[in-house]
């Protein structure tokens, strides 16, 4: 059985602490998530950075251990998930379709001044 974790984007760290998984809060870096997070063109808004779990594994659609990174809930074997990797600390973000477009919602696509 997978016990349900959260991992540092920062320090690559990982917590089973329920109150870190909850809070997205890393222990180790006295810091939450989404105040360590930092992409130069795409900033997901706050709330949503909360919102959302990286995972150290990658199991196939299907297995009860592929759950989705926004709702929790298992991608069943008939779905096809949509999967990010974060290189520099190997996680995978993965979405269910209907989870993927509402954190596509939630992107601001800002490329400085331009229109």
């Amino acid at each position: 059985m997978t016990l349900p974790s959260i991992t540092c984007p920062q320090c690559g760290m990982t917590s089973y602490n329920l109150h870190d998984i909850v809070n997205r809060y890393c222990g180790n870096c006295h810091a939450f998530h989404a105040d360590m997070i930092e992409t130069p063109l795409l900033h997901f808004k706050d709330e949503m950075v909360h919102l959302l779990t990286w995972f150290k594994d990658s199991p196939d659609r299907g297995d009860p251990a592929c759950i989705c990174s926004l709702c929790g809930e298992i991608i069943d074997e008939d779905e096809m998930p949509l999967r990010v990797f974060r290189e520099s600390d190997n996680a995978e973000l993965r979405l269910h379709m209907d989870c993927a477009k509402q954190v596509i919602q939630e992107f601001d696509i800002s490329q400085g001044d331009q229109p």
